[in-house]
């Protein structure tokens, strides 16, 4: 196989590999081999998640989202905020633009360099409503909201939460039976009104993250209904960076972030078994 060109790009320090097809193509079935290989933070690029783009029009692009286990992740509000930047930015263009996922078509707009807004859809919360589960950390019993926006999360309400254990929680709660087969795992801290801070445990064998799109997005909506507000604006602050929520009548959500491409590289493959890699990374293009 020919080396893979790749873009390197982050939101909030949520990291992900780019592939394009408008540089290279790839056959869609080895996408969970080459996630595994490329998303190791020892051998391989290094990423939360491995993002292939695939252009349908001018503004309007399909993506598929593999986590570093090779699992397919429905939607990453991050990767679609981080990859629709850089492709506006190819094309020149700000304003509307439509992408496809796994978990549906998702209205975007491109506000500015690299900043990106996008209509997450309408949250769908677990009939058990708000704190309708109970997380037993070994110190105490926390109530926890289970819900969807575009992909699964449990939102748990915590004190002091720069020491809180949130990889031995969060890997229990992400495999409890209650919540399917994974979930992800979001612990909040209630600050000032409509402020947030957050810590993320992903599941798909990414573990915890800088920052999440749609955690955050599901912290906001679930402190929403915990304020007994229809519309409102929350800032959720990760250990990455900043993220800003808005919550519409409904339950509908908009989540808005800053992208940054890092650095463009190439990937060689070795052998089909071991995908070995000898890599070379370009100079950084630009930093925002």
């Amino acid at each position: 196989m020919n080396p893979l060109r790749f873009s390197k790009i982050h939101v909030c320090g949520n990291d992900f590999v780019l592939l394009d097809t408008r540089e290279v193509e790839v056959p869609l079935p080895t996408l969970p081999a080459l996630a595994r290989a490329i998303c190791h933070r020892r051998t391989g690029v290094g990423g939360d998640e491995l993002v292939y783009l695939s252009p349908l029009g001018e503004r309007h692009l399909r993506l598929w989202i593999f986590n570093p286990d090779g699992s397919e992740a429905p939607l990453c509000g991050n990767a679609v905020l981080g990859s629709v930047g850089l492709f506006a930015e190819t094309l020149g263009f700000t304003g509307s633009c439509r992408v496809e996922t796994a978990a549906g078509t998702r209205e975007v707009c491109v506000l500015n360099e690299f900043r990106v807004r996008m209509d997450m859809g309408v949250a769908r919360i677990d009939p058990g409503g708000v704190s309708g589960y109970v997380i037993d950390d070994g110190t105490r019993k926390l109530p926890a909201t289970f819900l969807n926006t575009g992909t699964a999360h449990v939102v748990v309400p915590v004190e002091a939460l720069d020491s809180y254990p949130v990889e031995r929680v969060g890997r229990d709660v992400e495999t409890d039976v209650r919540f399917g087969p994974s979930t992800n795992v979001m612990f909040v801290e209630r600050r000032e009104s409509g402020l947030l801070r957050m810590r993320s445990w992903e599941r798909g064998g990414t573990g915890e993250t800088l920052a999440c799109g749609t955690g955050s997005c599901a912290s906001a909506y679930t402190a929403s209904l915990l304020d007994g507000l229809l519309r409102g604006r929350y800032e959720v602050r990760c250990p990455g960076g900043t993220l800003t929520v808005d919550v519409e009548p409904g339950g509908r959500l908009f989540l808005t972030g800053h992208g940054h491409r890092v650095f463009t590289g190439t990937w060689e493959i070795g052998s089909d078994d071991d995908h070995t890699v000898q890599g070379s990374r370009d100079l950084p293009e630009r930093h925002r």
